[in-house]
């Protein structure tokens, strides 16, 4: 009897410690998944405060020029203050019949060459030109470009203007990248003063422009295999009508220091509430997560069978 209540009580201490260790994975694993969310959503959010502040300089100002926007950003330490964002500009709509009009002004500002490209459509009435970008020397090819020619691009636009508040684009591959990496563009609408915006109509009636950044998402979330103790990897897809199963535009695999398992043990998927847009962020473990696991699920079971020696013994005797 005393022999099998020991042999009881080691049985269940095994699957008690196995239990624990299960539990313990699954803890690691979701406060990862969780940290992974919080540190894409708070960069975003960190970049949407930088173009509020410029949109802030907007409003003190009757039309911010190309050196008092230039002394903004240069007040900024992008790369601490906002890491992942290639720049901060401005875009402003252009009515095509005031085309020549508005080039002559751009370029007597100090921009001689300045020209305007399109992307796809060149035949639309409403431009949405890129006419500062800071800093410069990095964020050349972007300057002039109707980024409402492309229809990703100007879907975020839409967006934006649609509801007045900050729009974040589907992946796209930023002009400024030479890496040619996925990225998005995130606009905040600035509207004419004195002018009704309190309905879409109005809105789009007294658009005036928008105050931009361009993320590179694998700048912007480059520490996250080290933020999240390399115990997960994640994929971002963009998801949006037209495309129900999204596409990737981001995977952490990709990082430095990062690794990938071809059969994960755990996987998992949330939706990232970006402005204007939605993600879906998967996620699965690490080699390391998983390494961890087995290490302590062999400690486990090496106690097992140490139980099941001493009762062999027991029994011999």
């Amino acid at each position: 009897m005393v022999l099998a209540v020991g042999v009881a009580i080691s049985a269940a201490a095994a699957f008690l410690r196995y239990q624990v260790v299960t539990e313990r994975a699954e803890t690691q694993f979701n406060e990862a998944v969780a940290n992974a969310e919080r540190l894409v959503e708070e960069r975003v959010r960190l970049a949407q405060y930088g173009l509020k502040g410029a949109a802030g300089v907007d409003v003190a100002s009757t039309d911010v020029t190309r050196q008092e926007f230039a002394a903004y950003v240069r007040s900024r330490d992008l790369p601490v203050e906002f890491p992942g964002v290639r720049g901060l500009g401005f875009i402003r709509k252009v009515d095509r019949r005031d085309v020549d009009r508005y080039l002559a002004n751009v370029r007597k500002s100090g921009l001689p060459d300045f020209k305007i490209r399109s992307v796809t459509d060149a035949t639309r009435e409403d431009l949405y030109v890129i006419e500062y970008i800071e800093p410069i020397d990095v964020n050349a090819p972007a300057l002039g470009l109707d980024v409402g020619s492309e229809p990703v691009r100007r879907e975020g636009l839409t967006q934006a203007i649609e509801t007045g508040l900050p729009a974040i684009t589907r992946g796209i591959t930023l002009v400024q990248d030479a890496k040619q990496r996925y990225g998005v563009l995130l606009y905040v609408p600035v509207f004419r003063k004195f002018e009704d915006a309190s309905t879409s109509a109005a809105r789009f009636a007294s658009i005036k422009g928008f105050y931009y950044a361009p993320i590179v998402l694998a700048e912007l979330l480059a520490d996250l295999p080290r933020l999240t103790n390399y115990h997960v990897n994640v994929t971002i897809s963009d998801v949006a009508p037209g495309h129900p199963d999204g596409r990737m535009v981001f995977d952490s695999s990709n990082l430095e220091g990062a690794s990938h398992s071809a059969s994960p043990r755990q996987s998992g998927a949330v939706a990232l509430n970006l402005p204007g847009r939605t993600f879906t962020m998967q996620v699965t473990s690490t080699p390391k997560l998983e390494a961890e696991t087995r290490s302590e699920e062999h400690t486990s079971e090496l106690q097992s069978r140490l139980h099941l020696v001493c009762r062999l013994l027991l029994e011999k005797k």
